[in-house]
């Protein structure tokens, strides 16, 4: 059975795409952002003679990496919210001209 796909819900189409960046970059980050961000403070504070702006260096940057961390996430789901929901109204300004997208589909039964 074929089925034409004419529009998709801008606002679910944002939901889902503020949910897949938020949990994308929640993932790569840890790995990209905050790791690397807290091995830099401490290599820094591994050169430093006194043992009190040693201690203050490494606080400070697992405050910075974990402000930087949390902000990438918030940032990177509102942009790709923006995106998904700017990608679907296009969808739907061009099915409305053009025709939407044809799927095959088979009843399971």
């Amino acid at each position: 059975m074929r089925r034409e796909i004419r529009a998709i819900d801008v606002l679910a189409a944002g939901k889902v795409g503020c949910l897949w960046g938020a949990l994308l970059t929640a993932i790569l980050g840890c790995i990209g952002i905050f790791l690397p961000m807290l091995t830099l403070p401490s290599l820094m504070a591994s050169m430093m003679p006194d043992q009190a702006d040693a201690m203050a260096t490494m606080g400070g940057g697992f405050v910075a990496a974990l402000v930087a961390y949390l902000g990438a996430i918030f940032v990177e789901a509102v942009v790709v919210a923006i995106i998904a929901a700017l990608g679907a109204l296009l969808y739907n300004l061009i099915a409305k001209s053009a025709g939407g997208l044809v799927v095959e589909m088979e009843d399971q039964s």
